[in-house]
């Protein structure tokens, strides 16, 4: 019981953190560059503190922010916001344009119940946005090559019931009809302190810019669902 509250009510990230500002920033670009040429229904699945409107291009986009934790929507006053279960939205089908579902997918026990949902309420040829953290980065393959214990795991951050591959994501959307569309670079360093100093985080920017993008530290997909 004490867990599942802790998880109800967890706060809002807030814009103090590099590391999320950066996301934040490639989440709304990638999604204001779609080819839009009306308004459409932007749906951010777990959208915490609804920040990401901060960086899209509002006029094209009809947004609403599901999430579970009342405290983390409690601070995206002047959005539109739905207190709920994100495996249990309360809306119809077929009515989403673009859904937004950024680091989400870890903290779900069942993963096929949210994405049989995200494609109950997607459109034909909808896209998704969606990002998690990928245990098969640069990062993780080069602590498996030392022969020390590893010192950063995903697995191990609470609330993470498990973690993605590449190959696990491609499976998963796969089956519920969503095709890979384009994958996104961020950053190839994991959200240590040292990392989310300024100067040093724009130093690791511009290295992860080499970086292949299954290798990045976040898996960020636009994928697409099938007609």
């Amino acid at each position: 019981m004490e867990e599942k509250r802790l998880h109800l009510d967890y706060p809002p990230e807030g814009m103090e953190d590099v590391w999320r500002i950066c996301r934040l920033k490639i989440i709304g670009r990638n999604i204001s560059l779609s080819h839009i040429n009306y308004k459409c229904t932007l749906l951010d699945i777990g959208s915490n503190d609804c920040a990401v409107t901060n960086f899209l291009e509002k006029e094209k986009f009809e947004y609403i922010g599901f999430d579970i934790s009342k405290k983390a929507l409690e601070r995206g006053k002047g959005r539109n916001r739905v207190l709920c279960d994100v495996c249990n939205l309360p809306i119809k089908n077929n009515v989403a344009d673009i859904i937004i579902c950024t680091e989400v997918l870890e903290h779900i026990e069942n993963p096929d119940k949210l994405i049989h949902e995200i494609a109950r309420v997607s459109k034909p040829n909808a896209k998704l946005l969606i990002s998690t953290p990928n245990s098969e980065g640069l990062f993780s393959k080069m602590q498996k090559l030392l022969f020390t214990s590893r010192f950063h795991n995903w697995q191990n951050i609470e609330f993470h019931f498990q973690v993605y591959t590449p190959r696990k994501l491609d499976e998963l959307l796969g089956n519920y009809g969503f095709k890979i569309n384009r994958k996104i670079k961020s950053i190839a360093f994991p959200p240590f302190k040292m990392i989310k100093n300024k100067m040093i985080f724009q130093a690791a920017k511009l290295i992860s810019k080499l970086i292949p993008p299954d290798l990045q530290e976040l898996l960020i997909w636009v994928v697409v669902k099938a007609k």
